[in-house]
């Protein structure tokens, strides 16, 4: 049987302001947005036109939930998630106009593959690749 990631779930410190974000960024469509009764959360859906779905949502106050600082460092666990770019230059120029910090690179990783890691508003670390 194999696998397919079903989604990504990001908890943010302002779950809207992280969602408009990926829109502006990336072009995904929020298709839910509500605050769930059981948590208290606000919860967030975006896709984009190949099915790639990243829930955010808040914390669980109705749950009593308390949430560590985020942190677009890296650390143990998911440390990040990667997005393909055509152009490594003008992607890190567009991002950091919508606010993005560049955190590290563009790197030549070899076979000219460049990479690079940026912090998305949450903060949330996401790595860009350009393929070559």
């Amino acid at each position: 049987m194999g696998h397919f990631v079903n989604h990504v779930h990001l908890k943010s410190e302002d779950p809207g302001k992280t969602a408009e974000w990926f829109v502006a960024a990336f072009g995904l469509e929020i298709r839910g947005d509500a605050v769930r009764e059981a948590g208290g959360d606000r919860f967030i859906n975006c896709f984009d036109s190949k099915g790639f779905n990243i829930n955010i949502s808040g914390q669980r106050v109705n749950l009593g939930e308390k949430m560590e600082p985020a942190s677009a460092e890296t650390r143990f666990g998911l440390e990040h998630f990667g997005f393909d770019v055509d152009d490594m230059d003008s992607e890190i120029v567009r991002l950091q106009g919508l606010g993005a910090e560049l955190k590290e690179g563009p790197i030549e990783a070899g076979g000219g593959l460049k990479i690079a890691f940026i912090s998305a508003p949450g903060p949330i670390r996401i790595e860009l690749i350009q393929r070559p």
